[in-house]
């Protein structure tokens, strides 16, 4: 199977069309995120911009810290650095995996590793178990819209 970059535009055009119709409400509940991210300065521009989108971030610099919250606090995504000094987004992913199945769960988290292609492929981060990919440097014209898609999704099938 491959997974171009139409795959990413109609992801892109499918959430603008779902906020448009399901508007976010205007509190944070529900819309937290996990940012586990390397690099200092991009981590702080990325937690800026998903607070101007009302995003509730939780950033780390650590996988294994990560690793932690989701499991305990049950945060809608995580959006994992495939570079991360401890334990890489991929490795994450797989971990949370790997432990959701030993406990017979089904989680309702949104596990996005961003990697630059060079560092893990797509199709790669998929097969560790990951819901969604982003490529690096990430944009936030590119990032917002796979987080509302995403959580458009996982409160649609939790109204259900």
């Amino acid at each position: 199977m491959v997974i171009s970059n139409q795959d990413n535009r109609n992801k892109t055009k499918m959430a603008t069309q779902l906020v448009r119709l399901y508007p976010a409400p205007g509190t944070q509940v529900g819309r937290g995120v996990v940012l586990a991210w390397a690099d200092d300065r991009e981590r702080t521009r990325l937690t800026r911009v998903l607070e101007r989108h009302r995003f509730e971030v939780c950033p780390l610099r650590s996988g294994e810290r990560a690793v932690e919250l989701i499991e305990s606090r049950g945060w809608p995504i995580a959006v994992l650095d495939s570079d991360l000094p401890d334990v890489s987004g991929l490795q994450v992913t797989q971990l949370l995996r790997y432990l959701w199945y030993l406990a017979g769960e089904t989680a309702n988290v949104n596990l996005i590793v961003a990697s630059s292609p060079a560092n893990y492929s797509k199709r790669e981060c998929y097969a560790a178990g990951a819901t969604d990919w982003l490529r690096k440097p990430l944009q936030a014209d590119r990032l917002i819209p796979v987080l509302e898609y995403h959580l458009v999704i996982a409160s649609k099938g939790t109204s259900e």
